[in-house]
Formats: C-alpha cells, structure tokens, sequence
C-alpha cells in the first residue's frame, strides 16, 4: 500500500472510532440547538436538522448505521433512563394530571394513529412492497408486541426486530 491509501484509511478509522462518533452527535446537536435558539424557526428544530446532518455525514463517508449505533451507546443507554425518569416525574405530578385522564389518552391514540399512518403513508410513497410495509406499521410499540404484529400481518419480524431496538 502507498503512504495515500494507508492515510485515507487511518482517516476513515479514525470517523468510524466511537469517541469521534459520539463527540460528532454531541457537537452536530449541540450546534442545531445554538441555530434553533437564534432564529427561532420551527423549520429548524434541532432534532430534524440533526438527523439531516448525521445521516448525510454516514452517507459521505460511508459508515455503516450499525457501526454509528453502538458508537453511541451510552447516549441510547441514557435515553432509556430518561423514560424512567419521566414516569417517576409523572408519578410525582399525578394531582396535576388527575381529570386530564380523557385527554391525554385522546391524544396519545392519535399520536399513535398518525405514527402508524405516516409509516405507511411514507412507505407507499418510496415503493415499498406490502411486506415490508407490514414489517413497519408496529413501530409505535413494544418489540415483543411489534414482532408479533407483524408476524401476524405478514410481515418480516426481523425487520420490525431492526427498526424497533432495544434503547438499552
């Protein structure tokens, strides 16, 4: 190998290491949120804009997803204490949500409802066959529910098993 191909090649480790994935996740969310912060345009909600910025990056470099996932980790492992604390927040403000209760599960079935329909909305509109729009739809739940569903609706659990991971 010549002194280029061996250069290119410890560049590309060193994108794919998991410090500078994680550090570049930080940093790409933490520059979107400075942008949203000064404009203020809802167009430029960090979460989108991140989304944007990281899968272009994986596609420039061409790192794999799975590689970018288990780079970040503990911010996956972090999310799923966060779901914890939200309960234990919700538990703690029960008073206030009491005579809510209609609401709320109003809202979460059509939060539900348009998640699966957008799913299958966008699905269709790419061209995806029937199979794997079923391997899709369950996506707003659990995984051993998902996997049932979609078993059950003639899709691909192992699809749905890639698209519903565990946040641990």
């Amino acid at each position: 190998m010549d002194s280029a191909t061996l250069h290119a090649a410890g560049i590309m480790a060193f994108l794919a290491s998991p410090p500078f994935l994680l550090t570049l996740t930080v940093a790409v969310y933490w520059g979107a949120l400075q942008l949203y912060c000064r404009t203020g345009t809802a167009l430029l909600h960090p979460i989108p804009i991140s989304i944007i910025v990281i899968i272009s990056f994986l596609k420039f470099t061409g790192i794999e997803f799975e590689v970018y996932y288990h780079a970040n980790g503990i911010i996956n492992f972090m999310l799923g204490l966060s779901v914890v604390a939200l309960g234990y927040l919700l538990h703690d403000n029960l008073e206030h949500i009491r005579g809510k209760e209609f609401s709320i599960l109003v809202s979460v079935f059509a939060g539900s409802v348009i998640g699966v329909l957008s799913v299958i909305g966008l699905a269709i509109l790419f061209g995806a066959d029937k199979q794997v729009i079923a391997s899709l739809q369950p996506k707003s739940v659990t995984t051993p529910i998902a996997l049932a569903l979609s078993e059950n609706s003639g899709g691909i659990p192992a699809l749905t098993r890639q698209h519903n991971r565990p946040v641990a």
